[in-house]
């Protein structure tokens, strides 16, 4: 079974959370770890009528059993409860997930026993997206408090006037070990069909972003994660900001 890291933000919170010892030659800083993870076509094993999941069923094409069902969970969990280790012993502290059905798929995932331990807590809405598949925000409370959480939808507009649904970009605000930090789980329309084709569906996600930064207008530590990777090449993106930690691109 093939999986993708499709990105892992390491955020070394340089700021105030910066500490200083009481030699001049030594700084201790705090490591917090941040990750995004495409869970490509998580989906359970039952059929949901509302959603186009057929081939993700034990007798759908890709003969989605439960056996395939739980390989895929210990897989997924295998990988996650090594991302970061070498940093942290605890792993990511949070992770942006995308390509989930639903919440349940996630519990699974997190009841793992090479995850359990680690206490993930969820955070899913549903998106209207006609395959059925979200993104989500796992994390770990021990580092990161949500403060508010809110689900972004992203509208688009066929040729023939109807309506395109995808899945929505998911917003979280929280403070992360005492500091505020904004958060962006997105999963961009795909580059099918082409660069030129497929980017205005992207343009489109991305003024849904930054429409909310616009008015969130936030003091605090951004941190985005997203599929396909967010690069100032993209429509809509121009230079990146800073600030005393990494935060996403400029996007206009």
């Amino acid at each position: 079974m093939k999986f993708r890291i499709l990105s892992l933000l390491i955020v070394m919170f340089s700021s105030s959370f910066a500490q200083k010892t009481k030699s001049a030659e030594k700084i201790n800083y705090k490591v917090g770890l941040i990750g995004f993870y495409n869970l490509e076509n998580f989906f359970d094993t039952i059929d949901d009528p509302k959603i186009h999941d057929e081939e993700f069923l034990p007798g759908g094409t890709k003969r989605y059993t439960s056996a395939v069902y739980e390989d895929k969970v210990g897989h997924l969990a295998d990988v996650i409860s090594k991302i970061g280790t070498d940093i942290s012993p605890d792993g990511l502290s949070i992770i942006g997930d995308a390509e989930v059905e639903n919440e349940g798929v996630l519990r699974d995932l997190i009841n793992h026993p090479l995850l359990k331990n680690r206490n993930y807590q969820i955070i899913h809405y549903d998106s209207p997206d006609e395959r059925g598949i979200d993104v989500c925000m796992l994390y770990n409370p021990k580092y990161f408090t949500p403060i508010s959480t809110e689900s972004l939808n992203v509208r688009l507009i066929n040729s023939d006037s109807s309506e395109h649904k995808t899945r929505d970009v998911l917003f979280v605000q929280g403070r992360y070990d005492g500091e505020e930090i904004f958060l962006f789980v997105n999963h961009w329309p795909s580059r099918r069909g082409g660069e030129e084709v497929s980017a205005p569906g992207r343009a489109t996600a991305a003024r849904v972003v930054k429409n909310k930064i616009d008015s969130t207008e936030p003091e605090g530590y951004m941190a985005p994660s997203s599929s396909p990777p967010m690069t100032t090449r993209s429509p809509g993106i121009t230079s990146p900001r800073w600030t005393s930690s990494p935060c996403p691109p400029r996007i206009s």
